[in-house]
């Protein structure tokens, strides 16, 4: 994993000043990529890469930018299949000068060209290739947004900025950026923001699987290259060959376990990685796993002296933005990083994928096929519902300074650009569809993506391989929920197959999560934090009108991871507030 950034300018004479944004936005994203960071020049182009080296870590050739006869190229991610495109390349005649997937990708787009080698590749990526013939420029994000890529568009100094996060594109003007409301309402309604644009207004985000093209004119256009399609195979076989086919790696690897169901399974198809757990009352389950698969289990403690302040600077700092969740992968990422590693595998997506959560709604579901156990509740039974359990309902919170606020579930929808499926796919599949763009690709992704990047550690999310999310999705509820097993049976059967004890899966779900009494000590702190926002017009506690004290403990977590950005980025200066 890298940072990568560019700018292309417009205007000759202040190409200088270009080189010396793309230095500064590098050498502001140096956690991104420790181990060399290289700048690169063209015709009215400047990219830099910052490289965490993973693949063939010794070789100058895996080092970015990277060019070929017609394309520069800077990448960021893993290419899954790598090996298999470079035996089709090299039986083309390509002739291959390092063992790297960086190598292999730009290869694939001189070969192909962008449209058919997007087709090709899979894996976890967002990059920008510049076609030295036309002077084009393409941002492309991997499928399902696991990578993020933001980009500014500068009319006044005809610059287009991009950059791996909106902190390295800050730190790089003397610009005073103004407050993005609809990004600010949207952050309170998931606890992440959730629209294209950031806190930063007129720095965007590439949206998952798309394709952003910039032409030397400075005519902007964008397109989605892939949406789900249906397919047929066996799910077990799909989830075994997703594990393992992002295995490879040149250095030390570990998987974030949490003794539950999907990262007890990833652990035990990877079977040689070492494991690492935030301590919680799963611990003897993750015991359990990793003794039977003779493995290492490393384990975080919560102490008193855990600051939330310092974990939600350390990530407003990093990335740009803010997360109500940051704390807990900021912690497993810290603590996998001292112990020497540079690659970790996670488990996100597989609620979502299959059923792991009784707020998705499961419409074509045969009674028969829903045990009755006591540690699975029944699912929701409309969208509305599983909307309000995702999203915090819009009454729960105000913004007094500013005047954007998203109304309902079809507004919100347009607001956060959810894509459709065609009708080939079960029911349930639309409802699953809708969380993998909203919950995973604006909360869980980016959060995951800016904790580990902020500690130098790549994070692969085998379950979100686009072709096991195909594969899911057409699945229908009856596939994926069965008497013996419950919700995620694909999975647990899995686990029986492998020799676990059912222990390990009959129970209710607890996953990574805060102690209560270290929860209790950060709420006491929780008052002043809250108090501030309310002083500035940012943040108060509305008149709720359903999930009261739900709402009421995600938005205090909202509150104060907003309130740590606004220290960072508004009272330093960088961001103003209008008058209002």
């Amino acid at each position: 994993m890298c940072g990568i950034c560019g700018v292309l300018s417009f205007q000759g004479k202040k190409f200088v000043l270009a080189k010396n944004h793309v230095t500064a936005m590098a050498n502001s994203m140096s956690d991104r990529g420790p181990d060399n960071t290289s700048i690169w020049s063209g015709n009215n182009i400047v990219l830099g890469h910052t490289r965490l080296s993973i693949m063939d870590p010794t070789s100058s050739v895996a080092n970015q930018p990277i060019e070929s006869k017609r394309w520069v190229l800077v990448f960021n991610g893993e290419i899954y299949n790598f090996r298999e495109l470079k035996k089709t390349l090299e039986n083309k005649g390509e002739v291959f000068l390092s063992n790297c997937d960086t190598e292999v990708l730009i290869k694939v787009i001189e070969v192909f060209g962008i449209n058919q080698g997007l087709k090709k590749i899979n894996g976890i990526f967002a990059f920008c290739a510049y076609d030295k013939l036309t002077g084009s420029i393409y941002l492309v994000r991997d499928r399902l947004g696991v990578k993020p890529l933001y980009y500014w568009l500068d009319i006044e100094n005809d610059h287009f900025w991009f950059a791996s996060t909106p902190a390295a594109i800050v730190n790089a003007t003397n610009k005073k950026w103004q407050l993005d409301e609809r990004a600010v309402h949207s952050f309170f309604h998931l606890g992440a923001p959730a629209t294209r644009g950031t806190f930063f207004k007129g720095i965007k985000r590439l949206r998952a699987a798309e394709k952003l093209v910039i032409d030397k004119q400075l005519h902007v256009s964008s397109e989605y290259y892939w949406t789900p399609s249906y397919r047929e195979g066996e799910i077990m076989e799909q989830i075994e060959s997703s594990i393992l086919g992002e295995k490879e790696s040149h250095v030390k690897s570990a998987v974030f376990l949490s003794g539950g169901i999907d990262s007890s399974l990833v652990a035990s198809i990877l079977g040689d990685v070492e494991a690492f757990h935030l301590a919680s009352d799963e611990f003897k389950y993750a015991k359990y796993v990793t003794k039977k698969l003779d493995t290492n289990l490393y384990v975080r403690e919560y102490t008193k002296d855990v600051s939330f302040d310092d974990l939600l600077t350390s990530y407003s700092i990093s990335s740009g933005e803010a997360s109500a969740s940051s704390p807990i992968p900021l912690m497993v990422s810290k603590l996998i990083s001292e112990e020497g590693f540079k690659v970790a595998f996670s488990a996100n997506g597989a609620d979502e994928l299959f059923f792991g959560y009784p707020r998705t709604p499961t419409p074509e579901l045969l009674p028969l096929n829903f045990p009755a156990v006591d540690y699975e509740a029944l699912s929701v039974n409309s969208r509305i519902d599983q909307h309000y359990h995702i999203f915090r309902d819009e009454g729960s919170f105000n913004l007094p300074k500013l005047s954007y606020k998203c109304q309902g579930y079809e507004e919100a929808e347009n607001l956060y650009e959810v894509r459709k499926i065609d009708d080939s796919f079960p029911e349930s599949a639309h409802i699953r569809w809708y969380e993998l763009q909203t919950y995973v690709g604006c909360d869980l992704n980016p959060t995951l993506d800016f904790a580990s990047m902020a500690c130098s550690l790549e994070v692969r999310v085998p379950f979100l391989d686009y072709r096991l999310v195909e594969l899911a999705l057409s699945q229908d509820a009856n596939q994926l929920i069965q008497p013996d097993f419950g919700r995620k049976a694909p999975l647990k059967k899995m686990l029986k197959n492998r020799g676990f004890n059912p222990s390990l899966w009959s129970r209710q779900k607890v996953g990574f999560s805060i102690p209560d009494n270290i929860l209790a000590k950060r709420d006491k702190g929780l008052t002043k934090h809250l108090a501030e926002l309310e002083k500035a017009k940012l943040f108060k506690i509305g008149v709720f009108s359903r999930n009261k004290e739900r709402d009421f403990q995600y938005l205090k977590s909202a509150a104060h991871a907003f309130n740590i950005w606004k220290k960072v980025w508004v009272d330093t200066g960088k961001v103003e507030l209008q008058d209002g």
